[in-house]
């Protein structure tokens, strides 16, 4: 069935679009992230973006998303339009955290480890939401795009964490030999 706004509706549907920072080593590969950015939300137009805070597909992600959501390391989540007032967890407002703890977000993290403790649970937290929008009766759509020269694995753990909680995900991965001029898509 095609994608329909459903006007008047209380639930928004949701587009998850995570993938590899390092997408922008390339310029190739920016296109590639660009072109399936597209094609993904042309799925579903009317649909608010829910990606990450990192540089490369998460950043080309809120600049092509109409609405979105962007969960940050630092714990908070920020939207790009007001929260709905019955999110699952979630305060009214334009700025909420999503981190447990500390009740105006954490300490600034120290050291590597405890960035990447922060990211993993960023990435859990953005998996949570979505299910809480498909429990809340929204669509949900997500899509990990990855560069193989990539040396972090974020996006993976995240579309693994979504899938455990019962969201679709793909994952895409960059093919240098199916860009465009080189061979077609």
């Amino acid at each position: 069935m095609p994608y329909a706004r459903r006007v008047g509706a209380d639930v928004e549907d949701h587009i998850v679009i995570v993938g590899s920072r390092s997408v922008v080593d390339r310029p190739d590969a920016i296109a590639w992230a660009r072109a399936r950015i597209a094609a993904v939300l042309a799925t579903m137009p009317d649909a608010r973006v829910l990606t990450g805070d990192a540089s490369g597909v998460d950043a080309l992600a809120i600049r092509a998303g109409r609405y979105w959501t962007m969960l940050g390391r630092e714990g908070g989540i920020t939207h790009g339009a007001p929260v709905p007032p019955d999110w699952p967890g979630m305060p009214h407002g334009d700025f909420a955290g999503w981190w447990i703890g500390h009740p105006h977000g954490p300490p600034r993290p120290e050291g590597h480890a405890e960035w990447k403790a922060r990211l993993l649970a960023r990435d859990r937290a953005l998996a949570d939401h979505a299910r809480g929008v498909q429990d809340g009766g929204g669509r949900v759509v997500a899509v990990g795009l990855v560069v193989p020269w990539s040396r972090t694995h974020g996006t993976e753990y995240t579309v693994r964490q979504l899938l455990e909680r019962g969201v679709k995900a793909t994952v895409e991965v960059f093919d240098p030999k199916k860009v465009v001029g080189d061979g077609g898509l």
